[in-house]
């Protein structure tokens, strides 16, 4: 697929209908990364700011805990002032769910478990605008080595209950753990090995198979490692 068409026309248009927003996001990084010391310093205020008062007046758990502490949001004015509230555990997200959940109405609201790689799985609450903002810190590393959706590239996961979710989301491509996720060509087109498929001669097959520009990681914002030339990237051990 073309990727200039992918990365000015088709990706875009598949966020906005997604009602994700990425690309506005994205042009807020790529500003706010250029700021001078001061300036990004008020900003990353600002945006603390606007975080603290939407959980004190929608997150219950939020609410009661600043007001135990006394903090105001709109006196917050550095984030050591943030020093004194006690750590957001895993066994606080567990039983306190239901008082961290937002009372307001966001769009796109679905749940999303981690792996459990380090014990019981947690479960949390993802909108758009989050779901957004991890798609654009991913497009704005990528952009840092000159790479833009549509770009060929070689994903290792190396957690199996990560990629039999996208079995279920994208189909198998001859069983195991290889996929290919049609939505996901159309960010960057990929093939995904999952940890039981990394036998060597099936991985450098894959590799000559598919001639990645790039290989990845597993990682929201993991920043790709971009090869000179194809050769390069399929000679790499």
């Amino acid at each position: 697929m073309n990727e200039r068409l992918v990365s000015r026309y088709l990706f875009p248009l598949h966020e906005r209908l997604k009602g994700k927003p990425t690309f506005r996001l994205l042009a807020e990084l790529e500003a706010s990364q250029w700021l001078p010391p001061r300036r990004l310093e008020e900003y990353r205020l600002r945006r603390l700011r606007r975080f603290l008062e939407f959980v004190h007046e929608h997150v219950p758990y939020c609410r009661a805990l600043f007001d135990e502490h006394g903090l105001r949001p709109r006196s917050v004015h550095s984030f050591e002032d943030l020093g004194h509230l006690p750590f957001l555990t895993r066994d606080i997200l567990q039983t306190r769910f239901d008082d961290l959940r937002a009372r307001a109405t966001l769009p796109g609201v679905h749940r999303r478990s981690s792996g459990g790689s380090t014990g019981t799985p947690v479960t949390v609450l993802v909108d758009m605008e989050r779901m957004g903002m991890g798609e654009a810190g991913r497009l704005r590393a990528h952009r840092w080595y000159g790479v833009e959706p549509g770009t060929r590239e070689i994903v290792l996961w190396g957690t199996p209950a990560r990629t039999g979710a996208l079995d279920d989301a994208a189909g198998a491509l001859g069983g195991g753990h290889l996929l290919r996720s049609r939505r996901a060509r159309l960010r960057r087109p990929q093939i995904v090995i999952g940890r039981q498929d990394q036998r060597r001669a099936r991985f450098d097959r894959e590799l000559v198979r598919h001639g990645p520009v790039e290989t990845d990681r597993a990682s929201d914002f993991a920043a790709p490692r971009k090869p000179k030339n194809r050769a390069q990237t399929c000679n790499r051990k």
